[in-house]
């Protein structure tokens, strides 16, 4: 059988769910010098979600990868912290928790879907 990069997307539809995710805007230092964080919306998102393999764990900072951690494959954009365009990463809202999206792999050109590791906040 050969490899089929819709096959992956029809899997994902398959076994995905509906979460919450809090998108930030760009924030930006207000006229004391304190950093505001940008505006936020609740999105809704279809993504399969499954908790995270110890051996992706340990692609995740060190200081990281002892907390818990569930692995999003979604066909919609997720975002994690962008230094440069000064923004917060996702949050995943799943299962009555909170999750900060730590990495993404963008898989839309081999197979037209996002990867992402988020860890549970505050651990």
């Amino acid at each position: 059988m050969s490899w089929c990069p819709l096959c992956l997307r029809d899997a994902i539809r398959g076994f995905s769910n509906t979460v919450e995710i809090v998108r930030f805007s760009a924030g930006g230092y207000d006229e004391h010098g304190r950093w505001k964080d940008g505006q936020s919306e609740t999105l809704r998102v279809t993504a399969s979600v499954q908790p995270t393999k110890p051996k992706e764990k340990m692609e995740l900072p060190e200081n990281r990868r002892s907390s818990a951690a569930i692995t999003l494959h979604s066909l919609e954009k997720i975002d994690t912290v962008s230094v440069g365009g000064k923004k917060q990463p996702d949050i995943v809202r799943w299962i009555g928790e909170e999750y900060e999206i730590a990495s993404v792999e963008d898989w839309t050109e081999h197979g037209g879907f996002y990867k992402a590791i988020a860890v549970k906040k505050g651990q």
